[in-house]
């Protein structure tokens, strides 16, 4: 992909707009000697999400292997196209292999809607008879524009996790887009036991005190995330022990919290 990154770009917009040239991209190895680099145990890892079926397979095949090469050291999730004929049968492919949850996934792009369970009803089922963890792509509705934002914030999580079964776990990255602050509305926290927050980019939106605010507002389900290649792993790790936190709430969101969710 990253030697055919030009084809790859024209092919899937969503894609050209986040990894254009000039865009870093990194492979197995340049994570696992950054991991080194940083001092880090075990990495979640991600793929794309494409718009179209046959781009997911191929990248799948590659995290799959890459996790079941690395002694533990990288905690496979696959990406698949909701609501498409094949995510049922991609998903049941890698369950018996280490996987450890879907996404992240792309509502704009792939063609599903938060707002409506349908359009995820298979990949929920999946995820909800194998035990693994769905991650959805959300933005924050104000600030600045960057490749990557799109229209789906707050509002569309919460009906989802309105809507959604309770026992699903949701990852919801970049803090939920702003999502977990309305953790203070007690409808809201009433629904969220199962949702997860990751630290991934902060500091290319938050200032520092966002780490002691979402501790604060959802303890126990605040969790690492670097968004490497964009961000660098160490310089991520070094953000959040600046941030201030004490020394419980800082273990939990290197890793403790991760663990009890099933990663680890």
């Amino acid at each position: 992909m990253i030697a055919r990154r030009e084809e790859f770009a024209r092919r899937d917009p969503w894609f050209g707009e986040l990894y254009g040239a000039g865009v870093r991209m990194a492979a197995r190895d340049d994570l696992l000697h950054s991991m080194d680099r940083a001092g880090i145990d075990r990495a979640v890892v991600m793929g794309f999400g494409w718009k179209d079926a046959a781009d997911c397979t191929p990248g799948n095949e590659y995290i799959m292997e890459s996790a079941q090469r690395s002694d533990g050291r990288l905690l496979p999730f696959v990406t698949v196209v909701p609501g498409g004929d094949e995510a049922g049968g991609e998903i049941a492919r890698w369950t018996g292999g280490g996987l450890h949850g879907i996404g992240e996934l792309y509502a704009d792009s792939q063609g599903f809607s938060l707002e409506s369970l349908d359009s995820l009803r298979d990949v929920i089922a999946a995820c909800l008879e194998h035990d693994l963890i769905l991650c959805v792509h959300v933005t924050e509705p104000a600030g600045h524009a960057y490749a990557g934002k799109d229209g789906n914030g707050p509002a569309q999580v919460a009906s989802f996790v309105a809507t959604m079964p309770e026992e699903l776990k949701l990852l919801l990255p970049h803090w939920g887009g702003g999502f977990g602050f309305y953790e203070m509305m007690p409808e809201i926290a009433a629904r969220t036991a199962n949702c997860l927050y990751d630290c991934a980019a902060s500091h290319l939106l938050y200032d520092e005190r966002v780490y002691e605010v979402m501790s604060r507002l959802a303890p126990g389900r605040v969790v690492f995330g670097s968004d490497y290649p964009l961000t660098g792993q160490g310089r991520m790790l070094r953000r959040a022990r600046a941030a201030g936190l004490a020394a419980d709430d800082l273990a939990a969101l290197l890793g403790g919290n991760a663990v009890r969710a099933g990663l680890g």
